[in-house]
């Protein structure tokens, strides 16, 4: 079953996303399935996103195919599959995240995800972001026709591989797989 909790438990903003599907959701702007944001004085997002599937989702004119989620987020991804994902005219195909916040993918597979016209194939991270692919995650057949980074885009900041794949991923540019300015 889907479950799905938003809210502000112990004064924090947050989602949690357990054992769901998005299949075939677009967006004008950011976020094909999800865009995440808070208001203007809020400290930041929490949002976990657990044993889930996004298969062939898309964002026209923003980034994230997929997720987007505002700045100062905490994301995390476990045991997520994102198949078929684009951003056509933005960042992530997959996932797009905004400045001064943190990704963390562990046991994901990310799949012909695309950002058409932006960088970050898969992931694409903001200014100040800390990225982390654990615990087998893979990205497949990833690419963009950006920038840079055919799987991962991350400007500035830092970012922890290990025990990753990355297949077949393509750049216009820099970066088949991976473009970081660190």
């Amino acid at each position: 079953g889907m479950t799905v909790v938003a809210g502000r438990p112990n004064e924090t903003n947050s989602l949690r996303v357990v054992g769901s599907t998005f299949t075939g959701c677009s967006a004008n702007e950011f976020g094909g399935a999800i865009a995440l944001n808070t208001y203007a004085e809020a400290a930041g997002i929490d949002m976990v996103v657990m044993g889930s599937t996004f298969f062939e989702n898309s964002a026209m004119y923003g980034g994230g195919g997929c997720v987007y989620a505002g700045a100062s987020s905490r994301t995390r991804f476990e045991n997520v599959t994102l198949e078929l994902c684009s951003a056509y005219d933005g960042d992530g195909g997959g996932i797009s995240v905004a400045q001064d916040s943190s990704t963390v993918l562990s046991a994901t597979l990310m799949k012909n995800c695309w950002a058409y016209g932006g960088s970050g194939g898969g992931v694409y991270g903001g200014l100040n972001h800390f990225f982390e692919a654990i615990n087998g995650t893979v990205f497949d057949s990833c690419g963009n026709e950006g920038f840079g980074g055919g799987s991962v885009y991350i400007y500035g900041g830092a970012v922890k591989l290990s025990d990753v794949e990355f297949l077949n991923g393509h750049s216009t540019r820099r970066g088949g797989a991976l473009c970081a300015y660190i």
